[in-house]
């Protein structure tokens, strides 16, 4: 099966992300490299670090990417496992190029690779050209028992602790009670130091030597976590996804904080003055009145990194992004109250959108539902067809786009009121008079249809996004 970009990075079966497909990927995304404008100071230094998750599959990848690394003469530098954004931070940090071998929350048996520049994630415009050199190279393989390629094992996990330890303080969260939930995360020891550092009491569980492919927006599956917050009065409960981009938050009553929630909280307390954020996270962000300027994109952190750098280039100052999920980007310098600097880091974080809204909840001795309940009250619920063919979903789009305002209406008027805004910008994004929104969309490549609804209660959102996921399978592919 053919492995190409999706939403953020390649991802496959671990099956067909052979070792030769993955030496080539290495040597197509360093000569991409290599003709950047901005490479030519890192092209000369000729070092690309290396990084992955706890998948039973990571080991293997990276070695073939180590090899296809030295091909093109670099130095391979080994960061070990750590959590995706702590790769791209040491890169910034270096000024080197870095490679990420991650599946994030998708199952067991697949994998995924990242590629990221000294000044941050590949985006869009970059897939092409590392997807036709590696087509150049499809000649170029592992010889037959080719010795393993040299790696200088290099420490990135202090310089990450100390990023948040010395932006809030040791003592940010005195007496704060902390559930770390570590499962097989990459970020399973860097967090919870995190968090002790700035005086955090952590306890830490679930920790597991199997790969769990833990999606932070599955509300149902981890909804047994909640008591393990209420049971031991703690604080709140953190964790992250496979690769530590993605925040899992529960509040002290056990209720999960969606991630745009978390995402909105976080922007507000680092005062940004321009906020990107995909059409899937919820209008609570423009309804809280809250910023000065919000942009929105289609989904990917990719296209979240392309309009802060639009933003920066217009004058924003104080510039963040953040997607639907809870990871957040900077795409400017903090500066705390204190003066410490917090450099930016334009890829998806997942720790520090969770420790702003635990600081936040802590400077105001209120609870973290407390400062989630300050936010307008508005709700995105997903759904996802599977076995949905790219073909089907094609002609759904289509449909939709030929006369969407008068589809829409036609199905739903009685109920949600008229039609009042048709987004095509990523699928088809309805707004409702009665102030719901449905937004439909295909899942990239995949065989898959994508359904989300956004009301003013987690309730309602629920109960009609069950009926227009009947629509779609009924009436539009009819």
């Amino acid at each position: 099966m053919a492995i190409n970009f999706g939403t953020s990075g390649i991802r496959g079966l671990e099956t067909d992300l052979t070792d030769d497909l993955c030496y080539r990927f290495a040597r197509a995304f360093l000569r991409h490299f290599a003709v950047q404008p901005d490479a030519m100071g890192a092209a000369a230094v000729k070092q690309c670090i290396i990084a992955g998750d706890l998948r039973r599959s990571t080991p293997r990848i990276m070695a073939a990417l180590a090899s296809g690394i030295q091909a093109e003469g670099f130095e391979v530098l080994d960061a070990g496992v750590i959590p995706t954004p702590a790769l791209a931070f040491e890169c910034i940090k270096r000024g080197v190029p870095g490679i990420m071998v991650t599946g994030s929350h998708i199952p067991a048996d697949r994998n995924g690779i990242k590629f990221y520049f000294p000044w941050g994630e590949i985006l869009k415009a970059d897939e092409a050209p590392i997807l036709e050199l590696e087509r150049i190279l499809q000649g170029k393989v592992l010889r037959p028992n080719q010795p393993p390629a040299e790696r200088k094992p290099i420490q990135v996990a202090e310089s990450y602790v100390s990023r948040f330890v010395d932006y809030f303080g040791k003592d940010a969260l005195s007496g704060c009670k902390v559930v770390f939930y570590e499962h097989s995360s990459a970020a399973r020891e860097i967090y919870p130091a995190v968090l002790e550092g700035m005086g955090a009491e952590v306890i830490r569980m679930g920790r597991s030597e199997e790969f769990i492919p833990v999606d932070t927006e599955a509300v149902e599956s981890l909804r047994a976590l909640g008591s393990e917050v209420t049971s031991r009065g703690a604080f709140a409960l953190i964790s992250t996804d496979g690769d530590g981009d993605r925040p899992l938050l529960i509040d002290e009553k056990g209720q999960m904080i969606r991630g745009d929630q978390i995402g909105i909280i976080a922007a507000r307390e680092l005062e940004a003055d321009s906020v990107t954020t995909p059409l899937s996270s919820s209008t609570a962000l423009e309804l809280s009145g809250w910023f000065r300027n919000v942009r929105r994109c289609k989904i990917g952190s990719p296209f979240v990194v392309a309009e802060m750098e639009t933003v920066k280039r217009e004058g924003a100052r104080r510039i963040v992004g953040f997607e639907a999920n809870g990871g957040f980007l900077t795409g400017s310098d903090m500066i705390s109250p204190t003066g410490v600097s917090l450099s930016a880091l334009p890829t998806r974080d997942c720790v520090l959108p969770a420790l702003l809204v635990l600081v936040a909840a802590q400077k105001k001795q209120a609870s973290v539902s407390q400062v989630i309940a300050e936010l307008p009250p508005r709700f995105v619920v997903s759904d996802l067809i599977r076995e949905f063919p790219v073909e089907q979903s094609r002609a759904v789009l289509s449909k939709l786009l030929s006369g969407a305002a008068a589809l829409f209406d036609r199905k739903w008027k009685d109920s949600l009121g008229a039609c009042s805004d048709i987004n095509s910008m990523d699928g088809v994004r309805a707004s409702f008079a009665g102030g719901d929104i449905i937004h439909l969309r295909p899942s990239g490549n995949a065989p898959e249809f994508r359904i989300y609804v956004e009301s003013e209660s987690e309730e309602r959102a629920g109960r009609l996004v069950q009926v227009v996921r009947r629509w779609v399978s009924g009436e539009l592919v009819a």
